[in-house]
């Protein structure tokens, strides 16, 4: 718009042809930016996004990630907002299995199910904790489950003050596992996941899902050519104090941000949803 308390304009194309993506996103970003207006003094989008005094560059490289970020969130809600058939077959069962699969990976019905070997297998296979989580180089993670990435942002390594070092709550038993081999990583992660508080009885919505899932993802600190998951202090997410309790994503070429926006964890949540 062109002045302060002017509506937004309507979609009109008078040149050339009709730019289809424009015209469908068009709604969307006029509201988005009415609701952005209301906040210029507050605010306070921004600053619940942590970005608020990031530098242009940081900003360029936010901007690049959400990018393919926002166009599969339109996506998974013009999805939600039809009556496709494909959408109307999805049995509780189904969805379940999604969700499921999000959480452990295949062949995992529940946590106290998950094995060394499940978590490796359905994790790409990593020998080392910096092979899982990543590293500042950046290397990034091979998790391909939310329990791995639960394991990777919560769980110190037994070498760390003999696992007493607690990342994530004071309540969870020590830490048993180490970063050289994963040894222990299973009985780590089905401790962490076992002091979570109950979820609500009431039936997930899809809403929830995805309202949970840009939570999740928004508490990933952009840095240059990454973004970060939890707590990296130096060189490795190996679980140690001095060194990273966390995971990576690497963003240094366009091509990179597939990791995160296409990660399996996420495209599973996105299906339950």
């Amino acid at each position: 718009k062109t002045r302060r308390g002017q509506e937004m304009p309507k979609y009109n194309q008078t040149r050339g042809n009709v730019d289809e993506i424009q015209k469908l996103r068009w709604e969307h970003w006029t509201i988005a930016e009415d609701e952005l207006d209301k906040e210029k003094q507050s605010k306070a989008t921004i600053k619940k996004a942590s970005i608020d005094g990031v530098s242009d560059i940081e900003k360029r490289q936010l901007a690049a990630l959400l990018q393919p970020i926002a166009e599969e969130a339109v996506a998974a809600y013009n999805k939600l907002t039809s009556s496709a058939t494909e959408d109307a077959k999805l049995t509780a069962m189904a969805i379940k299995e999604k969700l499921l699969e999000a959480a452990y990976g295949p062949g995992v019905p529940e946590i106290s199910q998950l094995t060394l070997n499940k978590l490796k297998e359905n994790n790409g296979n990593p020998g080392t904790r910096t092979l899982l989580c990543g590293a500042e180089t950046p290397v990034t993670t091979t998790a391909k489950t939310l329990a791995a990435l639960i394991y990777c942002i919560c769980a110190a390594d037994n070498g760390d003050a003999s696992g007493s070092f607690k990342a994530c709550a004071a309540d969870i038993p020590n830490a048993q596992s180490t970063h050289g081999n994963l040894a222990n990583a299973h009985t780590d992660t089905n401790a962490i996941i076992g002091a979570c508080p109950e979820g609500p009885s009431s039936e997930l919505t899809a809403g929830e899902i995805l309202t949970s899932l840009a939570a999740f993802l928004s508490r990933g600190t952009p840095k240059t050519n990454k973004i970060i998951f939890g707590q990296l202090a130096s060189t490795a997410c190996t679980g140690e104090s001095n060194s990273g309790v966390c995971f990576v994503y690497k963003t240094q070429a366009k091509t990179d941000t597939a990791a995160v926006t296409k990660a399996e964890w996420r495209s599973k949540l996105l299906d339950a949803a």
